[in-house]
Protein backbone atom coordinates (compact mmCIF):
# COMPACT_ATOMS: atom_id res chain seq x y z
CA UNK A 1 0.00 0.00 0.00
CA UNK A 2 1.58 3.17 -1.04
CA UNK A 3 2.01 5.84 1.98
CA UNK A 4 1.50 9.29 1.35
CA UNK A 5 5.48 9.67 1.39
CA UNK A 6 5.07 6.97 -1.97
CA UNK A 7 7.10 4.65 -0.34
CA UNK A 8 5.91 1.16 -0.57
CA UNK A 9 4.92 -0.03 2.92
CA UNK A 10 5.00 -3.92 3.31
CA UNK A 11 2.29 -5.81 5.07
CA UNK A 12 4.04 -9.15 5.71
CA UNK A 13 6.03 -9.98 8.92
CA UNK A 14 9.63 -8.78 8.38
CA UNK A 15 12.70 -11.13 9.87
CA UNK A 16 14.69 -9.49 12.32
CA UNK A 17 18.02 -8.24 10.28
CA UNK A 18 21.59 -8.23 12.38
CA UNK A 19 23.30 -6.42 10.50
CA UNK A 20 27.65 -5.20 11.01
CA UNK A 21 27.81 -2.05 12.45
CA UNK A 22 29.12 0.78 9.49
CA UNK A 23 32.63 1.22 9.51
CA UNK A 24 32.19 5.43 8.83
CA UNK A 25 33.88 8.57 10.39
CA UNK A 26 31.68 8.77 13.07
CA UNK A 27 31.30 5.51 13.91
CA UNK A 28 34.70 5.51 15.21
CA UNK A 29 33.61 8.45 17.53
CA UNK A 30 31.60 6.34 19.44
CA UNK A 31 28.35 5.66 17.29
CA UNK A 32 26.43 2.38 17.54
CA UNK A 33 24.71 2.29 14.14
CA UNK A 34 21.80 0.85 13.03
CA UNK A 35 21.28 0.02 9.33
CA UNK A 36 19.40 -2.98 11.17
CA UNK A 37 18.81 -3.92 14.55
CA UNK A 38 21.60 -4.33 16.52
CA UNK A 39 20.51 -2.12 19.23
CA UNK A 40 16.90 -2.36 18.85
CA UNK A 41 14.58 -4.85 20.60
CA UNK A 42 12.83 -7.43 18.15
CA UNK A 43 8.70 -6.65 17.71
CA UNK A 44 5.97 -8.23 18.78
CA UNK A 45 3.89 -7.44 15.85
CA UNK A 46 3.41 -5.36 12.82
CA UNK A 47 4.45 -2.18 13.85
CA UNK A 48 7.11 -1.48 11.67
CA UNK A 49 9.23 -2.17 8.38
CA UNK A 50 12.33 -2.40 7.42
CA UNK A 51 13.49 -1.70 3.97
CA UNK A 52 16.48 -0.04 2.83
CA UNK A 53 18.37 0.84 5.83
CA UNK A 54 14.92 2.92 6.50
CA UNK A 55 13.06 1.95 9.52
CA UNK A 56 8.91 2.42 8.13
CA UNK A 57 6.11 2.75 11.18
CA UNK A 58 2.56 0.55 9.89
CA UNK A 59 -0.60 2.67 10.28
CA UNK A 60 -2.85 1.79 12.74
CA UNK A 61 -1.24 -1.96 13.45
CA UNK A 62 -3.23 -4.82 15.87
CA UNK A 63 -0.78 -4.09 18.26
CA UNK A 64 0.57 -0.88 18.56
CA UNK A 65 4.63 -0.62 19.85
CA UNK A 66 7.45 1.70 18.97
CA UNK A 67 11.18 0.57 18.04
CA UNK A 68 12.84 0.47 21.85
CA UNK A 69 16.10 0.20 22.27
CA UNK A 70 17.83 -2.75 23.97
CA UNK A 71 19.50 -0.79 26.49
CA UNK A 72 19.24 1.83 28.76
CA UNK A 73 20.89 5.49 28.03
CA UNK A 74 22.05 8.32 30.24
CA UNK A 75 24.32 10.35 28.93
CA UNK A 76 23.97 10.26 24.88
CA UNK A 77 23.58 11.60 22.19
CA UNK A 78 21.23 10.22 19.55
CA UNK A 79 21.42 11.41 15.61
CA UNK A 80 19.29 10.55 12.71
CA UNK A 81 16.88 11.62 9.75
CA UNK A 82 13.34 10.90 9.85
CA UNK A 83 10.38 12.79 7.97
CA UNK A 84 6.62 12.59 8.23
CA UNK A 85 3.74 12.35 5.66
CA UNK A 86 1.41 15.48 5.59
CA UNK A 87 -0.91 15.72 8.77
CA UNK A 88 1.61 13.16 10.11
CA UNK A 89 2.89 13.08 14.14
CA UNK A 90 5.55 11.28 15.76
CA UNK A 91 8.55 11.35 17.75
CA UNK A 92 11.46 10.21 19.75
CA UNK A 93 11.28 9.44 23.91
CA UNK A 94 13.69 9.26 26.43
CA UNK A 95 13.95 9.02 29.98
CA UNK A 96 11.18 6.95 30.28
CA UNK A 97 9.27 7.17 33.27
CA UNK A 98 6.69 4.22 33.14
CA UNK A 99 5.07 2.05 29.99
CA UNK A 100 2.03 0.60 30.33
CA UNK A 101 -0.06 -1.45 27.92
CA UNK A 102 -3.39 -0.13 26.99
CA UNK A 103 -6.39 -2.22 25.63
CA UNK A 104 -7.93 -0.39 22.77
CA UNK A 105 -11.55 -0.90 23.07
CA UNK A 106 -12.79 1.93 20.84
CA UNK A 107 -10.85 3.43 17.97
CA UNK A 108 -8.37 5.73 18.13
CA UNK A 109 -4.90 6.38 19.87
CA UNK A 110 -4.28 6.46 23.17
CA UNK A 111 -7.33 4.79 24.67
CA UNK A 112 -8.83 2.20 26.71
CA UNK A 113 -8.35 0.72 30.41
CA UNK A 114 -4.33 -0.77 31.25
CA UNK A 115 -3.81 -4.36 30.68
CA UNK A 116 -1.35 -7.04 30.89
CA UNK A 117 -0.29 -7.48 27.16
CA UNK A 118 -0.55 -11.65 27.60
CA UNK A 119 -4.51 -11.18 28.49
CA UNK A 120 -5.45 -9.66 24.76
CA UNK A 121 -7.72 -11.95 22.30
CA UNK A 122 -7.00 -12.92 19.22
CA UNK A 123 -8.89 -10.08 17.87
CA UNK A 124 -8.38 -7.62 20.09
CA UNK A 125 -6.23 -4.62 19.65
CA UNK A 126 -3.98 -2.41 22.13
CA UNK A 127 -0.48 -0.20 22.55
CA UNK A 128 2.44 -0.18 24.16
CA UNK A 129 2.50 3.40 25.49
CA UNK A 130 5.74 4.78 27.28
CA UNK A 131 5.08 8.30 29.46
CA UNK A 132 8.28 10.03 28.94
CA UNK A 133 10.12 12.95 27.46
CA UNK A 134 9.18 13.17 24.08
CA UNK A 135 11.21 15.02 20.89
CA UNK A 136 8.29 16.23 19.22
CA UNK A 137 7.76 15.79 15.33
CA UNK A 138 4.45 17.10 14.11
CA UNK A 139 2.53 18.83 11.08
CA UNK A 140 2.09 22.08 12.85
CA UNK A 141 -0.41 23.78 10.49
CA UNK A 142 -2.30 20.34 9.36
CA UNK A 143 -1.93 17.64 12.53
CA UNK A 144 -5.03 18.64 15.42
CA UNK A 145 -2.29 19.16 17.77
CA UNK A 146 -0.78 21.95 16.71
CA UNK A 147 -4.06 23.88 17.64
CA UNK A 148 -3.10 23.26 21.26
CA UNK A 149 -0.02 25.52 21.67
CA UNK A 150 3.76 25.63 20.67
CA UNK A 151 4.56 22.63 23.36
CA UNK A 152 3.21 20.68 20.65
CA UNK A 153 5.20 21.39 18.14
CA UNK A 154 7.98 20.23 16.47
CA UNK A 155 11.12 20.25 18.14
CA UNK A 156 9.20 20.68 21.45
CA UNK A 157 9.55 18.17 24.64
CA UNK A 158 6.05 17.26 24.10
CA UNK A 159 3.53 19.02 26.24
CA UNK A 160 6.25 20.22 28.87
CA UNK A 161 8.29 23.31 27.17
CA UNK A 162 8.39 24.41 23.75
CA UNK A 163 11.12 25.02 21.36
CA UNK A 164 12.19 28.34 21.15
CA UNK A 165 12.28 28.56 16.96
CA UNK A 166 11.51 26.04 14.11
CA UNK A 167 13.87 24.71 11.50
CA UNK A 168 12.00 21.56 10.09
CA UNK A 169 11.27 20.88 6.40
CA UNK A 170 7.99 20.77 5.16
CA UNK A 171 5.91 17.19 5.80
CA UNK A 172 7.19 14.65 3.11
CA UNK A 173 10.86 16.07 3.35
CA UNK A 174 13.78 14.80 5.25
CA UNK A 175 14.82 16.16 8.60
CA UNK A 176 18.11 15.61 10.71
CA UNK A 177 18.25 15.44 14.36
CA UNK A 178 20.30 15.59 17.00
CA UNK A 179 19.33 14.95 20.51
CA UNK A 180 21.97 15.47 23.33
CA UNK A 181 21.33 14.65 26.69
CA UNK A 182 24.40 15.07 28.98
CA UNK A 183 25.97 16.51 32.37
CA UNK A 184 22.22 17.89 33.21
CA UNK A 185 21.65 19.20 30.06
CA UNK A 186 18.82 18.40 27.28
CA UNK A 187 19.56 19.63 23.60
CA UNK A 188 17.12 19.37 20.61
CA UNK A 189 18.42 20.34 17.19
CA UNK A 190 16.86 19.98 13.92
CA UNK A 191 18.42 20.38 10.51
CA UNK A 192 21.75 21.81 12.27
CA UNK A 193 19.83 24.36 14.46
CA UNK A 194 19.65 24.50 18.04
CA UNK A 195 15.76 24.58 18.51
CA UNK A 196 15.08 23.61 22.43
CA UNK A 197 17.91 23.59 25.52
CA UNK A 198 16.73 22.35 28.91
CA UNK A 199 18.20 21.62 32.29
CA UNK A 200 17.02 17.85 33.59
CA UNK A 201 16.45 19.48 36.71
CA UNK A 202 13.73 22.27 34.90
CA UNK A 203 10.10 21.77 37.26
CA UNK A 204 8.06 22.03 33.36
CA UNK A 205 9.69 18.47 33.19
CA UNK A 206 9.10 16.23 36.09
CA UNK A 207 5.67 15.02 35.06
CA UNK A 208 7.35 12.59 32.38
CA UNK A 209 10.77 12.53 33.56
CA UNK A 210 12.26 9.47 34.53
CA UNK A 211 15.43 7.61 34.93
CA UNK A 212 18.12 6.85 32.46
CA UNK A 213 15.79 4.61 30.17
CA UNK A 214 16.11 3.20 27.02
CA UNK A 215 15.19 5.53 23.69
CA UNK A 216 12.40 4.48 21.51
CA UNK A 217 10.96 6.06 17.86
CA UNK A 218 7.26 6.69 18.10
CA UNK A 219 4.64 5.16 16.11
CA UNK A 220 1.93 7.40 16.48
CA UNK A 221 -0.65 4.80 14.22
CA UNK A 222 -2.52 7.48 12.77
CA UNK A 223 0.12 8.65 10.04
CA UNK A 224 3.51 7.35 8.53
CA UNK A 225 6.74 8.52 9.64
CA UNK A 226 10.23 7.15 8.22
CA UNK A 227 13.57 7.04 10.42
CA UNK A 228 17.42 6.41 8.56
CA UNK A 229 20.48 6.54 9.77
CA UNK A 230 20.29 6.40 13.04
CA UNK A 231 23.02 6.34 15.16
CA UNK A 232 23.53 6.67 19.19
CA UNK A 233 26.66 6.85 21.53
CA UNK A 234 27.26 7.11 25.13
CA UNK A 235 28.75 10.40 26.61
CA UNK A 236 30.90 11.27 29.48
CA UNK A 237 29.41 13.88 31.60
CA UNK A 238 32.40 15.66 31.34
CA UNK A 239 32.72 19.44 30.74
CA UNK A 240 35.52 20.79 28.66
CA UNK A 241 38.09 23.88 30.36
CA UNK A 242 40.99 25.45 29.40
CA UNK A 243 43.18 25.65 32.73
CA UNK A 244 45.45 28.88 32.60
CA UNK A 245 49.31 27.73 33.08
CA UNK A 246 50.97 30.62 35.16
CA UNK A 247 54.08 30.31 32.88
CA UNK A 248 54.94 30.53 29.31
CA UNK A 249 54.59 27.30 27.47
CA UNK A 250 55.04 26.06 24.65
CA UNK A 251 53.19 22.74 23.46
CA UNK A 252 52.65 20.75 26.60
CA UNK A 253 52.93 17.19 24.67
CA UNK A 254 52.23 15.16 27.73
CA UNK A 255 49.79 15.20 31.02
CA UNK A 256 50.00 13.78 34.28
CA UNK A 257 47.95 13.88 37.20
CA UNK A 258 49.04 12.80 40.43
CA UNK A 259 46.84 11.62 43.21
CA UNK A 260 47.53 14.34 45.79
CA UNK A 261 46.17 16.88 42.74
CA UNK A 262 49.22 17.54 41.31
CA UNK A 263 49.51 18.13 37.95
CA UNK A 264 53.06 17.44 35.43
CA UNK A 265 53.84 18.83 32.17
CA UNK A 266 55.98 17.95 29.70
CA UNK A 267 55.94 20.91 27.33
CA UNK A 268 58.36 21.97 24.58
CA UNK A 269 58.44 25.60 24.76
CA UNK A 270 61.84 27.16 25.46
CA UNK A 271 60.68 29.70 28.48
CA UNK A 272 60.04 27.53 31.21
CA UNK A 273 61.69 24.10 32.47
CA UNK A 274 60.77 21.10 30.25
CA UNK A 275 58.87 19.51 33.81
CA UNK A 276 56.30 21.97 34.85
CA UNK A 277 54.33 21.28 38.22
CA UNK A 278 51.42 23.13 38.67
CA UNK A 279 48.27 23.10 40.79
CA UNK A 280 44.28 23.12 40.05
CA UNK A 281 44.24 26.63 39.77
CA UNK A 282 47.38 26.75 37.22
CA UNK A 283 50.06 28.10 39.88
CA UNK A 284 53.35 26.54 39.10
CA UNK A 285 54.84 24.83 42.23
CA UNK A 286 58.33 23.72 40.53
CA UNK A 287 60.18 23.26 37.69
CA UNK A 288 63.14 21.45 36.06
CA UNK A 289 65.08 19.86 33.21
CA UNK A 290 66.17 22.36 30.78
CA UNK A 291 69.16 20.80 29.30
CA UNK A 292 68.44 17.42 29.45
CA UNK A 293 65.87 17.02 26.37
CA UNK A 294 65.77 17.33 22.72
CA UNK A 295 61.89 16.54 21.94
CA UNK A 296 60.51 16.27 24.93
CA UNK A 297 57.76 13.35 24.57
CA UNK A 298 55.90 11.38 27.47
CA UNK A 299 55.91 12.00 31.23
CA UNK A 300 53.98 9.06 33.65
CA UNK A 301 54.04 8.88 37.13
CA UNK A 302 55.14 5.09 38.48
CA UNK A 303 52.75 3.37 40.99
CA UNK A 304 55.59 4.48 43.45
CA UNK A 305 55.41 8.05 42.66
CA UNK A 306 58.27 8.42 40.58
CA UNK A 307 58.51 11.03 37.54
CA UNK A 308 59.34 9.03 34.23
CA UNK A 309 60.22 11.44 30.65
CA UNK A 310 60.60 9.87 27.40
CA UNK A 311 62.34 11.55 24.85
CA UNK A 312 61.44 11.23 21.26
CA UNK A 313 64.98 12.81 19.51
CA UNK A 314 67.41 11.50 21.81
CA UNK A 315 65.77 8.38 22.88
CA UNK A 316 66.51 8.38 26.50
CA UNK A 317 64.40 7.47 29.51
CA UNK A 318 64.85 9.49 32.80
CA UNK A 319 63.67 8.70 35.72
CA UNK A 320 63.10 11.49 38.87
CA UNK A 321 61.77 12.19 42.29
CA UNK A 322 58.68 14.20 42.25
CA UNK A 323 61.01 17.16 43.34
CA UNK A 324 63.12 16.92 40.13
CA UNK A 325 65.97 15.14 41.68
CA UNK A 326 67.60 12.58 38.82
CA UNK A 327 67.85 9.28 39.80
CA UNK A 328 68.14 7.00 36.47
CA UNK A 329 68.84 7.44 32.75
CA UNK A 330 68.49 4.96 30.11
CA UNK A 331 70.01 5.79 26.96
CA UNK A 332 67.62 2.88 24.31
CA UNK A 333 70.03 3.40 21.36
CA UNK A 334 70.18 1.69 18.14
CA UNK A 335 67.87 4.46 16.50
CA UNK A 336 68.02 4.44 12.30
CA UNK A 337 69.37 7.22 9.97
CA UNK A 338 66.20 8.87 9.14
CA UNK A 339 65.10 12.67 8.02
CA UNK A 340 63.29 13.24 10.92
CA UNK A 341 64.18 14.71 14.28
CA UNK A 342 61.46 12.32 15.53
CA UNK A 343 63.59 9.08 15.59
CA UNK A 344 63.16 7.80 19.28
CA UNK A 345 60.90 6.43 22.04
CA UNK A 346 57.63 7.80 22.66
CA UNK A 347 55.68 6.41 25.58
CA UNK A 348 56.45 4.24 28.65
CA UNK A 349 54.23 1.78 31.01
CA UNK A 350 55.21 0.25 34.60
CA UNK A 351 54.09 -3.65 35.02
CA UNK A 352 53.22 -4.81 38.53
CA UNK A 353 56.90 -6.37 39.15
CA UNK A 354 58.74 -2.94 38.50
CA UNK A 355 59.84 -3.65 35.25
CA UNK A 356 59.45 -0.76 32.36
CA UNK A 357 57.89 -1.13 28.66
CA UNK A 358 58.98 1.49 26.34
CA UNK A 359 57.12 2.09 22.91
CA UNK A 360 59.68 2.64 20.82
CA UNK A 361 57.55 3.95 17.61
CA UNK A 362 59.57 7.16 16.25
CA UNK A 363 62.57 5.25 13.74
CA UNK A 364 62.14 1.66 15.21
CA UNK A 365 58.76 -0.17 15.25
CA UNK A 366 59.08 -2.10 18.67
CA UNK A 367 58.19 -2.48 22.26
CA UNK A 368 61.27 -3.01 24.57
CA UNK A 369 61.20 -4.20 28.00
CA UNK A 370 64.02 -3.18 31.38
CA UNK A 371 63.89 -4.27 34.20
CA UNK A 372 63.46 -1.19 37.31
CA UNK A 373 67.47 -0.52 37.44
CA UNK A 374 67.45 -0.33 34.08
CA UNK A 375 68.54 -3.46 32.26
CA UNK A 376 67.05 -4.83 28.74
CA UNK A 377 65.57 -8.29 29.50
CA UNK A 378 63.16 -8.33 26.30
CA UNK A 379 61.94 -6.52 22.50
CA UNK A 380 59.40 -7.48 19.97
CA UNK A 381 57.96 -5.87 17.46
CA UNK A 382 59.16 -5.49 13.54
CA UNK A 383 57.71 -2.28 10.80
CA UNK A 384 54.27 -3.79 9.29
CA UNK A 385 50.85 -4.29 9.21
CA UNK A 386 50.61 -7.99 10.42
CA UNK A 387 49.17 -8.82 13.88
CA UNK A 388 52.55 -8.12 16.45
CA UNK A 389 53.82 -5.54 13.92
CA UNK A 390 53.82 -1.68 13.75
CA UNK A 391 53.75 1.43 12.45
CA UNK A 392 54.45 3.88 14.99
CA UNK A 393 53.56 2.40 18.11
CA UNK A 394 52.95 5.91 19.79
CA UNK A 395 51.13 4.63 23.78
CA UNK A 396 51.45 2.18 25.71
CA UNK A 397 49.72 0.97 29.10
CA UNK A 398 48.69 -1.86 30.99
CA UNK A 399 46.23 -3.04 32.99
CA UNK A 400 45.37 -4.34 36.54
CA UNK A 401 45.98 -8.09 34.81
CA UNK A 402 49.00 -7.25 33.16
CA UNK A 403 48.14 -6.97 29.66
CA UNK A 404 50.00 -4.80 27.30
CA UNK A 405 47.93 -2.14 25.19
CA UNK A 406 50.08 -0.52 22.29
CA UNK A 407 48.57 1.80 20.39
CA UNK A 408 49.68 1.24 16.71
CA UNK A 409 48.96 4.78 15.84
CA UNK A 410 49.61 5.13 11.48
CA UNK A 411 47.74 1.00 11.46
CA UNK A 412 45.07 3.09 13.35
CA UNK A 413 44.44 -0.02 15.96
CA UNK A 414 45.19 -1.27 19.48
CA UNK A 415 46.87 -3.69 19.52
CA UNK A 416 46.71 -5.90 23.00
CA UNK A 417 49.92 -8.40 24.39
CA UNK A 418 51.28 -10.26 27.24
CA UNK A 419 54.34 -9.44 28.41
CA UNK A 420 56.40 -12.06 26.74
CA UNK A 421 55.07 -10.02 23.39
CA UNK A 422 52.94 -12.73 22.63
CA UNK A 423 49.81 -10.94 20.57
CA UNK A 424 46.38 -11.86 21.66
CA UNK A 425 43.72 -9.42 19.70
CA UNK A 426 43.71 -5.88 18.37
CA UNK A 427 40.44 -2.77 18.73
CA UNK A 428 39.65 -1.21 15.68
CA UNK A 429 37.14 1.57 14.35
CA UNK A 430 38.68 3.78 17.05
CA UNK A 431 40.78 5.91 14.58
CA UNK A 432 44.05 7.01 14.58
CA UNK A 433 45.37 6.93 18.43
CA UNK A 434 47.65 8.45 19.72
CA UNK A 435 47.61 7.83 23.61
CA UNK A 436 46.34 5.17 26.56
CA UNK A 437 45.91 4.62 30.01
CA UNK A 438 44.37 2.95 32.41
CA UNK A 439 42.43 4.28 35.08
CA UNK A 440 38.89 2.79 36.67
CA UNK A 441 39.43 0.18 35.39
CA UNK A 442 39.18 0.63 31.66
CA UNK A 443 40.98 2.03 28.97
CA UNK A 444 41.37 5.39 28.00
CA UNK A 445 42.45 6.68 24.92
CA UNK A 446 43.13 9.71 22.68
CA UNK A 447 42.19 9.73 19.03
CA UNK A 448 41.03 11.39 15.56
CA UNK A 449 40.07 10.44 12.44
CA UNK A 450 42.61 7.73 10.68
CA UNK A 451 42.04 9.83 7.21
CA UNK A 452 43.31 13.25 8.50
CA UNK A 453 46.19 14.85 9.29
CA UNK A 454 47.53 15.10 12.92
CA UNK A 455 46.51 17.33 14.74
CA UNK A 456 42.83 17.56 13.47
CA UNK A 457 40.38 17.14 16.29
CA UNK A 458 39.07 13.78 17.71
CA UNK A 459 37.90 12.53 20.56
CA UNK A 460 39.04 10.99 24.51
CA UNK A 461 37.43 7.57 24.76
CA UNK A 462 36.75 5.20 27.38
CA UNK A 463 36.64 1.68 26.88
CA UNK A 464 36.23 -1.76 28.21
CA UNK A 465 39.90 -3.05 28.35
CA UNK A 466 38.56 -6.62 27.48
CA UNK A 467 36.63 -6.02 24.26
CA UNK A 468 37.61 -2.77 23.09
CA UNK A 469 33.45 -2.01 22.75
CA UNK A 470 32.65 2.07 23.71
CA UNK A 471 32.04 2.92 26.96
CA UNK A 472 31.77 6.64 26.77
CA UNK A 473 32.99 9.42 24.59
CA UNK A 474 33.98 13.69 24.50
CA UNK A 475 34.78 15.14 21.68
CA UNK A 476 38.55 17.18 22.17
CA UNK A 477 40.80 19.28 19.78
CA UNK A 478 43.25 17.64 21.81
CA UNK A 479 44.48 14.00 21.98
CA UNK A 480 48.46 13.69 22.28
CA UNK A 481 48.42 12.33 25.54
CA UNK A 482 45.42 11.12 27.93
CA UNK A 483 45.45 10.92 31.96
CA UNK A 484 42.83 10.38 34.38
CA UNK A 485 41.91 10.95 37.83
CA UNK A 486 40.92 8.68 40.44
CA UNK A 487 37.42 10.79 40.03
CA UNK A 488 37.20 10.00 36.18
CA UNK A 489 37.90 14.03 35.18
CA UNK A 490 40.55 14.24 32.10
CA UNK A 491 43.70 15.72 31.15
CA UNK A 492 45.10 16.33 27.94
CA UNK A 493 46.57 19.20 26.32
CA UNK A 494 46.15 20.85 22.56
CA UNK A 495 48.78 22.74 20.43
CA UNK A 496 49.89 25.43 20.97
CA UNK A 497 50.03 25.50 24.58
CA UNK A 498 46.32 25.25 26.13
CA UNK A 499 45.89 22.54 28.47
CA UNK A 500 42.64 20.78 28.69
CA UNK A 501 40.59 19.80 31.52
CA UNK A 502 37.40 18.15 31.33
CA UNK A 503 35.41 18.18 34.10
CA UNK A 504 32.52 16.72 35.77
Amino acid sequence: MPSKLGIEISRHVFILLILPLLASAQDIAGWQSSNGFEHFRPLADKSWTLAGGTFTTVRDPRILQDLVTKEAYDNFELALDWRIEPGGNSGVKYRIKNEVFLLHEQPGYLNGRRVAPGTLGPTQRGQFYNAALEFQFLDDQRHPDGRLGATRHTGAIYNLKAPTTGSAHPPGEWNTLRLIVNAGRIEHWINDKLVLSAALTDPALNPRLGPPSPITLQNHADSIAQFRNVKIRRLLPLTQTHLPVQAELGFPSSVAAAPNGEIYLLQRGLTADPIVVINRQGKVLRQWGKGLFEIPHSIRLSPDGHVWTVDAASSRILKFTPQGKLLLSINVGEQPKTKSTFNGTADIAFAANGHLFIADGYGNARILEYSADGQRLNQWGTPGTAPGQFNLPHGIAIDSDGIVYVADRENGRIQRFTQTGKFLNEFNGHGKTFSLTIADGALWIGSQPLDQPNGTPGWLKKLDHKTGATLGVVDSPGHHSVDVTADGEIFTAVRPDRLLWFKR
